[in-house]
């Protein structure tokens, strides 16, 4: 049991702020091995960790949008974008979410998806006039990220993906487009996660998967914490350097190698 739930943690905390779409990776560990499937519910619940990572991360900035919210004539502009880029996702993210349960199983749709955006990233991530930092970011940016961050409910998207691949078609700087789509999750996070809670607090046990008990929860959500805040770290240092062309080319790899999975009949 520990073993799964350390591969299951390693992956939601690795790729959750990468543009490479976690929940895929947590559905191809049970696709590709003996382990069982802990359902969207589980995946969900392990987000909390992620959570408590970019809070940590970025602690700082949250600090200043707090004051800022809070004092006499200060700027509440990202605060307002983020509240923007929030709301597509609220409406339809809670509408959709009973109904993503089955879809987001979906192996062939996440081969189309992983080639189909990660083409998508690598032309914004070239193709974008890279000026605006993360202060100039304006409501219409703001309501267009948030748009697109809908496509992350299709399997395989990715929602730190499409969130960075909106950004750079807007002219945003790479680091500013990854600090903006991981602030952009804290609410998103939060949402799922009390519609996870609400389905923890509402199944009978018998169909609960083996490790959406209290304690491999807390053991996951704690080692996923870890994992992330390293990612996150990670992430950001080599944004300065690099371009977003290695994750490109990581999704059409497994795009390609799902495909060739599917066509000659591998276990799935």
């Amino acid at each position: 049991m520990f073993l799964h739930l350390f591969l299951l943690s390693l992956i939601q905390g690795i790729t959750e702020f990468l543009p490479i779409s976690s929940s895929a990776h947590l559905i191809l560990l049970s696709k590709l091995t003996s382990f069982p499937d802990e359902g969207l519910a589980f995946d969900i619940a392990l987000h909390v960790g992620t959570l408590g990572a970019v809070v940590c991360y970025f602690f700082p900035t949250l600090w200043r949008i707090l004051k800022n919210l809070i004092k006499k004539g200060g700027d509440k502009s990202l605060f307002i974008n983020l509240f923007i880029a929030t709301l597509p996702a609220v409406f339809i993210g809670g509408f959709f979410y009973s109904s993503l349960e089955d879809l987001i199983r979906n192996i062939t749709l996440i081969a189309i998806t992983s080639i189909l955006f990660g083409g998508l990233l690598y032309l914004g991530d070239k193709i974008g006039n890279a000026k605006k930092g993360i202060n100039d970011i304006t409501k219409k940016d703001a309501l267009f990220i948030g748009l697109t961050q809908v496509l992350a409910f299709i399997p395989g998207t990715s929602r730190s993906g499409v969130t960075m691949t909106s950004a750079r078609f807007l002219g945003i700087k790479r680091e500013a487009a990854a600090e903006f789509s991981m602030l952009l999750s804290i609410p998103v996070i939060l949402g799922s996660g009390v519609l996870a809670l609400y389905d923890f607090m509402n199944l009978p046990i018998i169909s609960q998967g083996s490790l959406l008990k209290p304690l491999p929860l807390f053991l996951g959500v704690s080692m996923t914490f870890i994992f992330a805040l390293i990612s996150i770290s990670v992430l950001m240092k080599a944004l300065k350097r690099f371009s977003f062309t290695p994750f490109v080319l990581y999704r059409i790899g497994l795009g390609i190698f799902l495909i060739y999975a599917l066509v000659t009949h591998f276990r799935f």
